[in-house]
């Protein structure tokens, strides 16, 4: 080779933009988005949740942590984020400034971070992007000039890159004047819905099942000067703006599992009265009564109303409900379980594992002439949790988060003309949840929540504390396990058309 042209192609080499090193490590926590090919319908959407919600009794310090539902799906032509934001003081940027920084903000907005191949560098790479919405009241025709964008360079963030995309603002306020102003109490809060086309990120359509990264920061502003700005909140907890190895993970499909071959053994049934069976449960939020939120205390294991009191734990029933709406946040619920797995052998293959719940009632009027008080049927969704977090001590605020979502079942509203009790049982797939927590010798801790929009949704099950009379009715896990099998031979069928 000449020398010109050697020191050409070194040129060319050391001229490239430096990409970083991949990461070995795996996100603690994961968000698997459904496809829809047309509209999305977020009460079916994937579904986390983080943050915290300084408030009591209608009292809210300034400032005060804001806490977050993040609803996930995907199109054919775009990913789609929508956040619903508890902000009990609303503050928004009236001339925003468009050359800010986009992964630092002094008023409400959000950040959403993208690793397009999942392969969890080190530093900002050409396939990673953060996208930053600054929360504006004055609607979605003004919202540009509320974004800001960035794309990797293999080293930082380069934030002359300017790709084309979206965001979607709205909030709730209890009275006038409302935004940036303390003087009428308490707000509710607001929402913005990112919507990111492929091509933005230089895709030409939806990839299925990829495995991307995913991080968001949650800003927030409750009064003038320095002395107005909340910690920012970032899910997930270890998120650092410029590690996308430190963000969480993002699968766009449901989550699936390969099931060892296995010669089935035996199945357990646990449950608790049943004997070696150790469950423990909890609902945070409302108990149907819409009294969580501001209306009660999120740090609180106390069930609002209960008279004498009594632990959350200690509850007769599980409760389970959400909203798009940030005004009735007091309604929102969330149930915890935890099933001890010891009665399982070890070193067996789990094959099938099935979540039993009974559901006995709901809010709303099925018979009201007011379609808009009738309840309707609820996705209920299923996740593995965090284990820190005791069935007397669990709060609102120090409930566990999500590592991951399984999908869910529709829960139907009851005829009241029914029996009460013992309800209608309703079966969840717990099996990749289950090999998950078997696999590494823990027991199974495990969320229910819902990302229903409309009022209404809430639904009551029973607790392990259900009376003896419903003892049948109380949470249960059936799992089924065996000896894995080898397959010594395989038989090769020829295709046949005709």
């Amino acid at each position: 080779m000449k020398p010109w042209l050697l020191v050409g192609v070194l040129l060319l080499i050391l001229l490239q933009p430096a990409q970083p090193t991949p990461a070995a490590t795996q996100p603690l926590r994961w968000v698997h988005a459904p496809y829809f090919a047309n509209r999305i319908d977020w009460g079916t959407a994937a579904i986390f949740w983080f943050g915290r919600v300084d408030v009591a009794n209608h009292v809210a310090p300034i400032p005060g942590r804001n806490y977050a539902d993040v609803r996930v799906a995907y199109t054919s032509s775009e990913l789609q984020v929508f956040m619903s934001v508890i902000d009990y003081y609303l503050w928004h940027e009236y001339d925003p400034d468009t050359n800010s920084s986009p992964t630092s903000y002094d008023y409400d907005g959000a950040a959403l971070y993208l690793d397009i191949n999942g392969d969890r560098t080190g530093a900002p790479g050409t396939d990673d992007y953060v996208f930053l919405a600054k929360w504006g009241a004055s609607g979605e025709e003004y919202s540009r000039l509320y974004q800001r964008q960035a794309r990797g360079n293999g080293s930082a963030w380069n934030t002359a890159w300017n790709g084309s995309w979206r965001h979607l603002p709205g909030a709730q306020w209890s009275c006038n004047p409302g935004p940036n102003s303390n003087d009428c109490g308490l707000d509710f809060g607001w929402a913005i819905t990112f919507r990111i086309p492929w091509q933005t990120l230089g895709l030409s359509g939806p990839p299925h099942g990829r495995t991307m990264g995913m991080g968001l920061q949650l800003f927030d502003r409750d009064a003038p000067g320095s002395g107005g700005l909340a910690p920012v909140q970032t899910w997930p907890e270890t998120l650092n703006t410029t590690r996308p190895d430190t963000w969480g993970g993002l699968v766009l499909g449901p989550a699936t599992m390969n099931i060892p071959l296995a010669r089935a053994e035996g199945t357990t049934t646990i449950r608790r009265g049943l004997p070696g069976s150790t469950v423990i449960d909890a609902s945070v939020g409302a108990d149907g009564n819409c009294n969580g939120g501001h209306e009660g205390n999120p740090d609180s294991p106390i069930k609002p109303g209960s008279n004498p009191p009594i632990t959350r734990g200690e509850d007769t029933s599980l409760w389970v409900a959400s909203q798009s709406a940030v005004t009735d946040f007091p309604c929102f619920a969330r149930a915890y379980l935890r099933f001890n797995l010891d009665q399982i052998p070890r070193g067996k293959t789990i094959i099938s594992a099935r979540l039993l719940i009974t559901h006995w009632s709901q809010s709303g009027d099925i018979n009201s002439p007011n379609p808009d008080d009738r309840p309707p049927p609820t996705l209920i969704q299923l996740f593995s949790v965090d284990p820190d977090w005791t069935e007397t001590g669990v709060t609102w605020n120090n409930g566990p988060l999500a590592r991951r979502n399984y999908g869910g079942v529709t829960v139907t509203p009851r005829n009241p003309n029914e029996p009460l009790f013992p309800g209608v049982p309703y079966t969840w797939d717990a099996t990749l949840a289950v090999a998950e927590a078997y696999a590494a010798g823990t027991p199974l801790n495990i969320a229910l929540y819902t990302a229903a929009t409309p009022m209404h949704t809430s639904k009551y099950f029973h607790s392990s504390e259900a009376g003896d009379f419903v003892s049948t009715a109380r949470p249960t896990l059936i799992v089924t396990w065996g000896t894995p099998v080898e397959a010594r031979s395989r038989v090769f069928l020829p295709l046949m058309s005709r």
